[in-house]
């Protein structure tokens, strides 16, 4: 959402709106793997307003992300709901206001901020490092690939590491002392 420096007045205001994230998805969906997608706008609903030419925003966003399971490769919801205050300052100038210790600062240039890359930077921050779709999910049988959150398979027990095979062969004779 762009907002016009010259609307951001000294009393605080509500603002809601909803932020597109299609914008977003490219960002996801770099690397080897696709983990998320956002597939739904963003809520926003946050109070702005200035300190001479120092702009403020605090609130809340939520939307919901679709992940796909590290473990069992199934995709899920994740609800995002998470707080941001923003400072932003023209750049070139010193922070006129006390931005408080959990605001994160920024600068703008010209008449207006777009507010969508901190809005898509706080919800890329807020996603987990490996999607899960539930700590306990129990993933896909390494031999014959069912998820094992549906049912059991019928494969034989592992006999472990077949590298180690060579040494279960070996005997070996122990001498209590």
């Amino acid at each position: 959402m762009k907002i016009r420096v010259r609307d951001v007045g000294e009393i605080p205001e509500e603002v809601e709106f909803e932020q597109d994230t299609s914008e977003l998805n490219p960002r996801l969906e770099k690397g080897t793997s696709r983990d998320y997608e956002c597939r739904v706008p963003a809520r926003v609903g946050m109070t702005q307003y200035r300190t001479g030419r120092d702009l403020f925003f605090d609130g809340d966003l939520e939307t919901t992300i679709v992940g796909r399971c590290a473990r069992c490769l199934e995709e899920y919801e994740l609800p995002v709901s998470t707080p941001f205050r923003y400072l932003l300052a023209p750049r070139g100038d010193q922070v006129a206001g006390s931005a408080g210790e959990d605001a994160e600062i920024s600068v703008y240039e010209g008449e207006e901020v777009d507010l969508a890359p901190l809005i898509f930077e706080r919800i890329l921050l807020s996603l987990p490092t490996t999607p899960l779709c539930n700590e306990q999910c129990r993933g896909l049988c390494p031999r014959c690939g069912i998820n094992l959150n549906e049912s059991e398979c019928n494969c034989p027990a592992s006999e472990g590491d077949p590298r180690m095979a060579i040494f279960r062969t070996l005997r070996v004779d122990r001498i209590d002392g």
